[in-house]
């Protein structure tokens, strides 16, 4: 009934429209569809821990999971390759008051008081970073399976490449999501600034 695949890059666009629709009120979505193809094609292309759900029926793409090496630099050569856009969509963004741009902008700006993070992907080839799982309304439930089968060939392809261990961060609110990642083998290691970091060993 569905296929699981590695994501290819033919294949962003339809992501992109899957990603939209599964979080619509996210800050990544307002970034609009450029940026946003921009950015899933970065981490294709530097971290490639992305797997997509087909449709046998219609080959369409009904759901992703993406995910990182820790110590990735997908995200700012990402900012960096786009940097002018980034500054004109955000400054749009905060002239419509909108808070998470704000934030945004503000979380940038401390960090230029911060000391650098030294570490590389080198230090951190053992472990990776679960960034999402996306499925469209109509295929998420128990009777399809499919948020368990993407996590299964996500963790897959980590023992693929040697990856001895993964970590997510989930809104700590998020009951439904807190469950599924319990229910399949991950420990609860910290919660903070809202958020619940969760870890499993492959």
């Amino acid at each position: 009934m569905f296929l699981y695949k590695d994501a290819c890059e033919a294949e962003i666009p339809e992501i992109v429209q899957v990603h939209l629709k599964c979080f619509e009120s996210y800050f990544l979505s307002s970034l609009g569809e450029t940026l946003l193809e921009n950015y899933y094609k970065q981490f294709l292309k530097e971290d490639n821990l992305f797997v997509v759900a087909k449709d046998f029926k219609n080959d369409k793409i009904i759901g992703f999971c993406m995910g990182y090496y820790s110590g990735s630099q997908a995200k700012n050569h990402f900012e960096q390759k786009n940097k002018a856009a980034l500054a004109k969509k955000l400054f749009f963004l905060c002239l419509k008051l909108d808070r998470a741009a704000i934030s945004r902008c503000l979380k940038k700006i401390s960090t230029v008081f911060k000391p650098k993070n030294k570490h590389t992907t080198a230090e951190h080839a053992n472990t990776a970073d679960l960034l999402s799982i996306c499925i469209l309304n109509d295929y998420r439930g128990k009777e399809y399976g499919v948020s368990e089968a993407l996590l299964q060939n996500f963790e897959k392809k980590l023992i693929e490449n040697k990856i001895k261990s993964y970590t997510l961060s989930v809104n700590k609110d998020n009951g439904r999501a807190r469950n599924f990642y319990l229910k399949n083998g991950m420990k609860c290691i910290a919660e903070h600034d809202g958020s619940a970091i969760y870890i499993k060993t492959c």
